[in-house]
């Protein structure tokens, strides 16, 4: 009878030389992210209800029967809030820590994102970084991989707080 191979190996054998991720221009960074992370790209235009004229939230948005919050991940980083304009670029995103019941949010992006194959031994620890988990040189320009946990908390905490005003 033969011996069954180590489940380690069987999932080494598994996993992907290669992870498919979306490359995200923002005003001040650039940001990786998987695309099994993302729900969808919206380039069109979008009314934004419940505007919050500062901060992180721009308001919400309508997306396929939902109200999902629109964010400047810019902000939440550390940055200065991009103005909207009339047709926006964002991110949706598929929620899954402390936004898991939210299901979805959206972030706004400078530009369409570029898809984009990552090899996992380009990926470096940011090390003390806020909200940030790593960060990959794609062409000659840093990308940071946000750390989504984090990232989702901050943003609870942002929509707990602007619910209470």
């Amino acid at each position: 009878m033969e011996t069954p191979m180590n489940q380690c190996e069987q999932l080494g054998d598994a996993l992907p030389e290669r992870i498919s991720c979306l490359a995200l221009n923002l005003a001040r960074d650039k940001l990786l992210v998987p695309v099994t992370a993302v729900a969808e790209v919206i380039n069109t235009r979008v009314r934004v209800e419940d505007t919050v004229a500062d901060g992180a939230l721009y308001g919400w948005i309508h997306w396929r029967d939902q109200r999902i919050p629109l964010l400047s991940l810019d902000v939440l980083l550390g940055g200065a809030r991009p103005p909207l304009g009339t047709e926006n670029r964002l991110l949706v995103l598929n929620a899954i820590g402390a936004l898991a019941e939210t299901g979805f949010y959206a972030v706004h992006l400078q530009s369409l994102p570029t898809p984009v194959q990552v090899e996992e031994a380009s990926v470096r620890s940011s090390g003390a970084e806020r909200l940030l988990l790593a960060f990959c040189d794609i062409s000659d320009e840093r990308y940071r991989v946000p750390d989504f946990a984090a990232l989702e908390a901050a943003i609870a905490k942002l929509l707990s707080e602007h619910a209470l005003q």
